[in-house]
């Protein structure tokens, strides 16, 4: 990964895994917290007040193919609910965007907060 955050292939073929232009420094979501009852889970948190957009995703831990993306959510969004759960441990991420797709600063620091039940 170069400073810019992109990544290159052993091809090298470069991948940008983040936006571009600068990026805005409140997008970070906090306060995530998860309510589970049965199969559902309803996440909530406080959006940056930056974010343009925001993802939520939920994973059942050792079970990749249970993986669950809202796909993109409005970046004043501050809750989303996810269903079909089954029993088990589940990791959590928000993840919030500025205008130009940035999704961490320069400096690496992701903009998401996690949370398990």
């Amino acid at each position: 990964m170069d400073a810019n955050g992109n990544y290159s292939a052993s091809d090298g073929t470069s991948y940008s895994v983040a936006g571009s232009g600068p990026p805005v420094q409140d997008v970070k979501p906090t306060g995530l917290s998860v309510n589970r009852t049965g199969s559902t889970a309803t996440l909530t948190w406080t959006p940056g007040s930056e974010a343009v957009t925001q993802i939520a995703a939920a994973r059942r831990q050792g079970d990749r193919a249970s993986m669950q993306v809202s796909g993109a959510l409005n970046g004043a969004a501050g809750s989303y609910t996810f269903t079909g759960m089954k029993q088990g441990t589940y990791e959590y991420l928000v993840i919030g965007m500025d205008a130009n797709g940035n999704f961490r600063g320069a400096d690496g620091t992701w903009y998401f907060a996690a949370a398990t039940d």
